[in-house]
């Protein structure tokens, strides 16, 4: 029973760290009286080792708790949610210029590859000497649908035959410039968005930036933190083994430098910080890449519609030369 009542005894201490732990005391005295303390040992060995893991994992929560609230996780805290923040709107923008490029890329080009299909037809018709009653209707057919792809045909088309009459090279030359047109619309339809998209992609690489900086200022020049360790901590510079021996020589003295209570708590807190700052330079390169990317698809789309008038009008003079 001796041994039992030893360790009931400093289960009581230990309950001090760890409420609840307290009453296995005189459970374990009364086991001790009705079991003997040999059948007790190990009951003994079971319950110091599980309090030992309850008292260390308090203490962890406690420390966990200690570094979050300090000034350092609360930085950290707020450059987690700007993170989120940044990586959320950056995620958007990528999307908004990718729905641009696809839609400027593709206009009018599945089009304008039916109507260069039909124009092929379209031209082994019409260079026979002589057409089938099927073929004829089939020119007809052939005549019609080019029209209703690409309406500037219209004007070639011959009411008392109900097909086309026009030359393979002016044919071609308006398709191109039914293409050119089609993207160049497309292009002057999404400038607006492109100029959207440069301005937020700039405001968010702003946020950024600037929210980084207020997280910073605010939270840890709130701590008391000495100007040398705030910029030690910002630079991922802060020597811990300093840390250590100043704590070792005056924890007071320590939690006034350092704005912990000690080394357990600012290592944890500066372990947190370490990874949001990974996670916050990930996210900045990203929000200055779709910063980049926004400012190039701008200046693309201006060159597309500059290109197309281009492609328009030696459409057109093709076409007139046919």
């Amino acid at each position: 029973g001796g041994l039992i009542t030893a360790f009931a005894n400093n289960i009581k201490f230990f309950g001090s760290l760890l409420p609840g732990i307290v009453n296995s005391g005189p459970i374990l005295q009364n086991l001790a009286s009705a079991l003997g303390p040999s059948a007790l040992g190990g009951i003994a060995f079971t319950v110091i080792a599980g309090g030992l893991l309850l008292i260390a994992q308090r203490i962890m929560r406690v420390t966990d708790e200690a570094a979050k609230s300090s000034a350092i996780g609360q930085f950290s805290q707020a450059l987690s949610d700007l993170n989120d923040e940044v990586s959320q709107k950056t995620n958007q923008i990528n999307t908004s210029l990718d729905n641009t490029r696809n839609a400027i890329e593709t206009a009018g080009v599945a089009e304008a590859q039916v109507a260069r299909d039909l124009a092929k037809e379209y031209n082994e018709l019409s260079d026979k000497a002589s057409l089938s009653a099927d073929e004829k209707e089939r020119l007809k057919k052939v005549s019609a649908d080019l029209v209703d792809i690409v309406p500037g045909l219209k004007g070639y088309f011959d009411k008392e035959t109900n097909a086309l009459n026009i030359q393979k090279e002016s044919l071609d030359a308006v398709i191109r410039g039914y293409e050119s047109l089609a993207q160049k619309q497309a292009a002057q339809e999404y400038l607006k968005q492109a100029y959207k998209d440069q301005y937020e992609a700039q405001m968010n690489l702003n946020n950024a930036q600037s929210g980084y900086n207020k997280a910073f200022n605010e939270y840890l020049s709130k701590a008391g933190l000495a100007p040398d360790i705030i910029q030690q901590i910002r630079d991922n510079q802060l020597d811990l083994n300093e840390a250590q021996i100043a704590f070792e020589n005056s924890p007071n003295t320590f939690k006034e430098k350092y704005g912990v209570a000690d080394m357990a708590t600012l290592r944890k807190a500066i372990k947190g910080l370490s990874e949001e700052m990974d996670e916050y330079y990930v996210v900045l390169d990203d929000a200055q890449q779709a910063q980049i990317d926004s400012n190039e698809n701008l200046k693309t789309i201006k060159t597309t519609i500059d290109e197309c008038n281009q492609k328009e009008k030696e459409a057109i003079e093709t076409e007139k030369a046919g």
